[in-house]
């Protein structure tokens, strides 16, 4: 199993513009909510939500980290912060490890290491309309 993890502090509010675009019918990460209305949502449960946060990660360390896989192999978790991926200096590196997680899986096709650095670039560099700099208010992570 691969878990990417996102520090709650920019996961919970990417999360709510998420939702507050989707209760709008607005285009995916198109518009931060109002800084009124993140308030509100963060004050209401944040504690809530960081515990459902905290049960999701141990759910999956404690279910594949500890278990073995039909060859008796142990830790058959790969994890990886999702800040780690997006960075701009260890993004490639980390992509580099999720392709070698994969490569043993069997009849699994992975691209050749030295292609990695160039595909993560592709990836996380791509500009499209979905680009978070046209949102101008509320929470500022996504």
């Amino acid at each position: 199993a691969m878990l990417i993890l996102r520090n709650p502090v920019h996961a919970i509010p990417s999360y709510f513009n998420a939702q507050y675009e989707e209760l709008n019918h607005l285009s995916t990460h198109s518009i931060r909510a109002p800084n009124e209305e993140w308030v509100k949502y963060r004050d209401a449960d944040y504690a809530s939500r960081l515990l459902k946060y905290e049960r999701h990660a141990i759910y999956w360390m404690e279910k594949y980290y500890s278990s073995s896989d039909d060859r008796g192999r142990r830790n058959n978790l790969f994890f990886l912060s999702y800040e780690a991926l997006t960075d701009g200096t260890f993004g490639p590196d980390a992509a580099g490890q999720i392709a070698d997680f994969l490569r043993q899986g069997e009849g699994v096709n992975v691209i050749e290491p030295d292609s990695v650095p160039c595909i993560w670039q592709t990836v996380v560099n791509s500009k499209g309309a979905a680009s978070s700099t046209m949102r101008t208010e509320g929470p500022t992570e996504r």
